[in-house]
């Protein structure tokens, strides 16, 4: 279907090939992660799963180190909803997760190996 079409804008090839910074994407997940959070801390909403589904981008958001470090809202965020998984969560393997987060962010790149620090002590993150 062309572009016209469907009511879109015509584009230049050169556009349509390029992908947004890393920075960009960082910032609209950690928008999403805050708004998600936000509306979980409401009362009403206290019985969603929608917590529990927030695990995966809070860590994968930590990673990006040099890049949080230019922006300490977003870590601030990040560490918010951190610290609200400790209050709710039993699981053992979540504080073994987040404390390779610190190890990330003491490394301070974007290249801190997750994998090898976790087989340096013997644990298995292969689910995320």
């Amino acid at each position: 279907m062309e572009r016209k079409a469907r009511g879109l804008e015509k584009r230049d090839d050169d556009t349509s090939k390029q992908t947004p910074h890393t920075e960009v994407v960082l910032c609209r997940l950690v928008s999403a992660i805050d708004a998600l959070q936000r509306a979980y801390q409401e009362p009403r909403n206290q019985h969603l799963l929608v917590h529990n589904g927030l695990k995966y981008p809070v860590f994968y958001a930590s990673l990006e180190v040099p890049l949080l470090k230019m922006h300490p809202a977003w870590k601030r965020t990040l560490d918010e909803v951190r610290s609200s998984f400790f209050s709710k969560d039993s699981f053992a393997l979540t504080r073994v997760l987040f404390h390779f987060l610190d190890e990330a962010w003491e490394d301070g790149t974007s290249t801190f190996d997750i994998e090898c620090a976790a087989r340096s002590r013997e644990i298995e993150i292969a689910i995320f």
